[in-house]
């Protein structure tokens, strides 16, 4: 059998005579009528999948993607605006592109956005790409060469016996670190949810700057217990890793990630025929292939060891700019 990683290996060798990684230094997104230029904060798997199929399907237009993280790619587009490179910002913390909206083109005279699942539609110029879940896992090798039970709750995180065995993304530097913390501001309140912090903290060796970390130090057996994103996690777990998911009662953490169009490069029809692209057919491809969490009403996507039993935290005021600036500040880690 072929697994992800290595469908995903000779995905790439397919996906470079594309030019998917190619610089874009010196091309204009306004230089040719069917260029479409696309900053994607996806996973670079993702990015590959999606791109084979945009040149598949969409042979007359030259689109080209470049990855760049979301913190920067959304610090681009409020900076630059319409005099950005590139077109379409794709799979940005929706945070961050309400932060940014000012910068961004209305999508509901072209797209009907009550397809999509009422918590996900925060903005009219903001199209729901994934509802992406994060949640905490254990390494199984780990945690019984140290004979320690897993965890059931989040409680049981704190305990001293897997002091030094804990690593999570920091907050100040990555989302999924981040809606972990204000997932437990809703749970506990502010106060609450720092002490909680203190006291988890005499139990994390480290504090990452991305949210994908977690995941590998799991799956090199460097951490016992990580927070990390599930469809990550997943990906690991199906291709051989050591590693049970920790889904506990108090629901797991989760964010949108969505699609938009900057602002000054909506008067070419490539890069709505490449935003249709997506909402008739991207999306859902992504869903079936990597993150399967509801996204439209009408869904059904299931991926091979993904949780069909996910319970989700309550998340309400996530995408609120100025409590998240309030939130970071009072983060000391």
């Amino acid at each position: 059998m072929i697994t992800r990683r290595q469908f995903v290996s000779g995905l790439a060798a397919g996906v470079a005579a594309y030019g998917l990684a190619a610089p874009l230094a010196g091309c204009s997104s306004r230089g040719a009528d069917n260029q479409v230029i696309i900053y994607s904060s996806c996973e670079g798997n993702r990015n590959e999948n999606l791109m084979t199929a945009i040149r598949s399907e969409l042979p007359d237009l030259d689109v080209r993607l470049k990855y760049m993280s979301t913190g920067n790619l959304a610090a681009r587009l409020k900076m630059e605006g319409a005099s950005a490179e590139f077109d379409i910002a794709l799979g940005v913390e929706a945070g961050y592109l309400r932060a940014a909206e000012d910068s961004l083109v209305p999508l509901a005279e072209r797209f009907d956005l009550s397809t999509f699942a009422d918590d996900l539609v925060i903005s009219d110029k903001i199209m729901p790409l994934t509802r992406e879940c994060g949640c905490f896992a254990h390494n199984t090798q780990v945690l019984a060469r140290a004979g320690i039970a897993a965890p059931t709750g989040l409680d049981d995180l704190l305990d001293p016996r897997f002091q030094g065995l804990v690593t999570m993304p920091n907050p100040k530097a990555s989302s999924t670190g981040y809606n972990f913390y204000y997932s437990m501001v809703n749970l506990l309140g502010l106060d609450g949810a720092l002490d909680y912090f203190d006291s988890l903290a005499q139990n994390v060796y480290q504090f990452t700057s991305s949210g994908g970390a977690p995941a590998s130090a799991l799956t090199r057996g460097e951490a016992g217990l990580g927070l990390s994103l599930v469809f990550e996690l997943v990906n690991e777990r199906n291709d051989g890793a050591p590693t049970e998911l920790d889904l506990f009662p108090e629901g797991v953490p989760w964010t949108m990630n969505g699609i938009a169009v900057v602002k000054g490069h909506e008067d070419r029809q490539a890069v709505w025929d490449v935003m249709q692209w997506f909402y008739s057919r991207g999306i859902l491809l992504d869903k079936q292939a990597f993150v399967p969490d509801q996204v439209f009403k009408d869904q059904h996507t299931t991926i091979e060891g993904y949780p069909t039993n996910i319970t989700y935290a309550n998340m309400d005021g996530l995408f609120d700019v100025d409590l998240k600036e309030r939130l970071l500040d009072a983060w000391k880690y």
